[in-house]
């Protein structure tokens, strides 16, 4: 994706939190409501830079014919290493830039994060309908190998998740790129427990979640 360069609407800042190992990675799409029984442990996520930015072809192909977007850079760092960066393409025909990054440093503020739909009425003021993601391994790029201090072209984990409205309106577009040395993937579904085997749920969701080593 070719980079795209505007005028910052604010100055970086920290966001700082407490997560416990093998808890959630949290992400503003996801609560930050950590589970306990694990020692605590330092995890901050810094807000890089809130950007108004052209859209791309790939961008409207997942959000529309939009002329611009407001991108969100936020880096997590758990015990002074990284674990993820995540870039989030937010929609500025809904919400006007300056009050999606004022509402984004709100949330921020809360202790703990809300889950999303919570997130979403806010940011947008529109129901949350349901999310869409996908996972792949691709080889890290120059900037984002500096950030998360691994090897340029190094493999890493990369989640690309679609967030709608209950109309089906993509509302936010992010990227998160994971170190493959500091998280694993789990799944959750519900199963029917036998004295032989167990037998997974379709009436019920299924989900799959970044978990930290």
């Amino acid at each position: 994706m070719p980079r795209l360069l505007s005028r910052p609407l604010i100055a970086p800042r920290p966001v700082p939190v407490l997560m416990d190992t093998g808890a959630i990675v949290p992400t503003l799409d996801e609560s930050t409501d950590s589970p306990g029984g694990t020692a605590g442990r330092r995890f901050t996520v810094t807000d890089l830079k809130h950007r108004v930015v052209p859209s791309t072809p790939l961008l409207q192909s997942r959000l529309g014919p939009l002329p611009t977007l407001l991108m969100t850079e936020q880096v997590a760092v758990l015990d002074g290493t990284p674990l993820y960066l995540r870039v989030s393409y937010l929609r500025t025909d809904v919400t006007d830039p300056r009050t999606l990054s004022r509402r984004i440093h709100e949330l921020n503020e809360l202790d703990p994060t809300p889950a999303v739909p919570e997130a979403i009425q806010v940011l947008f003021e529109r129901p949350f309908g349901d999310s869409w993601t996908t996972y792949e391994s691709v080889p890290c790029e120059r900037r984002t190998a500096e950030l998360l201090e691994v090897d340029e072209g190094s493999p890493i984990l990369l989640r690309e998740m679609q967030v709608r409205d209950t109309s089906g309106v993509v509302l936010d577009l992010s990227f998160t790129h994971y170190r493959g040395d500091r998280i694993v993937m789990e799944h959750l579904a519900a199963v029917d427990q036998t004295d032989d085997y167990a037998v997974v749920r379709r009436d019920l969701p299924a989900c799959d979640r970044p978990v930290v080593r």
